[in-house]
């Protein structure tokens, strides 16, 4: 329950708690669009958000200019948003984390992280579809990576990133 609320927290635009968000540690395995979307919106919230990316140049994008050069460009980050690419860093004091890779590159990605991952951390998964080698989907594949005792929530439905960060709320399912 309480992954789903900390998502629905992050999507629903005006809805607040009366704890303090700002306490709220977050690591976004993907910096992609959708989860540099997702780091927005946490951001926004108070939230402090870690993207974990691949490239050097975008934490230094990310960390000085608060703006991911290749996804979301035109999009200003928060200054509760940085990124790293030590996914160790980012999960070690992680209250959650927020799944935004790709589908097709969640296996592997999933199998060098997990070991990373405390196993009593939360999992968000932003990623949609099917895994084509398997037909699994990430309700499949990610207890398969990261074992079945943990937590976890699944964001779906017809929205893009796009929309996440719009002011309008998008329409998604928990």
């Amino acid at each position: 329950a309480a992954v789903a609320l900390v998502a629905c927290v992050a999507l629903a635009d005006g809805f607040s708690l009366a704890a303090d968000l700002s306490s709220i540690k977050v690591a976004i395995f993907g910096g992609g669009s959708f989860g540099t979307a997702m780091a927005a919106v946490l951001g926004r919230k108070g939230v402090e958000a870690v993207l974990i990316v691949r490239r050097d140049e975008v934490v230094s994008s990310i960390n000085e200019r608060h703006k991911n050069p290749y996804y979301q460009s035109d999009l200003l980050l928060p200054p509760s948003v940085r990124a790293t690419r030590d996914a160790a860093e980012a999960f070690a004091d992680a209250d959650f984390i927020f799944h935004a890779v790709p589908v097709q590159a969640s296996r592997g990605a999933l199998q060098q992280a997990a070991p990373l991952i405390a196993p009593h951390t939360p999992v968000i998964s932003l990623a949609k579809g099917i895994e084509t080698s398997s037909l699994c989907l990430m309700s499949d594949l990610l207890p398969q990576c990261l074992g079945t005792e943990r937590q976890y929530a699944f964001l779906s439905g017809p929205s893009f990133a796009a929309e996440i960060v719009s002011p309008q709320p998008p329409f998604v399912c928990v």
